[in-house]
């Protein structure tokens, strides 16, 4: 089963990308927020179309919450993984707190 990643911060703003094409994810510096990494399969894999959501998160929480992103793709049963909904205050994990500004495009 192809199973896709939700995010989404605003009634007219979200994007549902298939977890295939999620690259990496990558906690910043502060520990305050992680980067979900992704490669368009639309543009290939020479970078051109890489982009990032940002995730907010509680502090020093990357790891717990990157553990059950991963594992929620590896044996969840739902298609569509929602890590984060602001609107319905739905995240993936505890340790989510809001989704970051959305790319408008991906090329």
């Amino acid at each position: 089963m192809e199973k896709y990643l939700v995010f989404k911060t605003a009634a007219d703003d979200s994007i549902c990308l298939p977890a295939r094409e999620l690259s990496h994810m990558h906690i910043d510096g502060a520990g305050t927020a992680l980067d979900f990494n992704f490669i368009n399969s639309a543009t290939g894999d020479d970078g051109l179309g890489e982009f990032n959501i940002p995730v907010v998160i509680n502090d020093n929480k990357g790891r717990e919450v990157m553990k059950a992103v991963a594992e929620e793709i590896r044996t969840g049963g739902q298609a569509l993984i929602v890590i984060v909904d602001d609107i319905a205050a739905e995240f993936l994990h505890s340790d989510i707190t809001s989704c970051g500004a959305i790319p408008t495009t991906t090329a």
